[in-house]
């Protein structure tokens, strides 16, 4: 099963119609729904965007952190086990 991150945290209807659920898919719905959310309480994207742009800037930096760290742990650890 994969996770569509894109809608994370959003109304998640038009991708559900979207997938081509089953009959058994559409049945367990009411059962998940947590509840609903007001237009009005919904945080707008520029809002979010102008909160601090900082930190924008290094959760960026370290999304891309996220990958060079483990696969230069990963590396050091295989050139220990070939040449050590």
């Amino acid at each position: 099963m994969s996770l569509n991150t894109s809608i994370t945290g959003k109304n998640a209807t038009e991708a559900f119609e979207d997938v081509g659920h089953s009959d058994e898919a559409r049945g367990l719905l009411p059962d998940l729904l947590v509840g609903e959310l007001e237009q009005s309480s919904a945080p707008s994207k520029a809002k979010k965007a102008s909160s601090n742009p900082a930190v924008h800037s290094a959760v960026e930096k370290g999304s891309n952190m996220m990958y060079f760290v483990p696969l230069t742990l990963l590396g050091a650890y295989f050139a220990w086990r070939f040449y050590g």
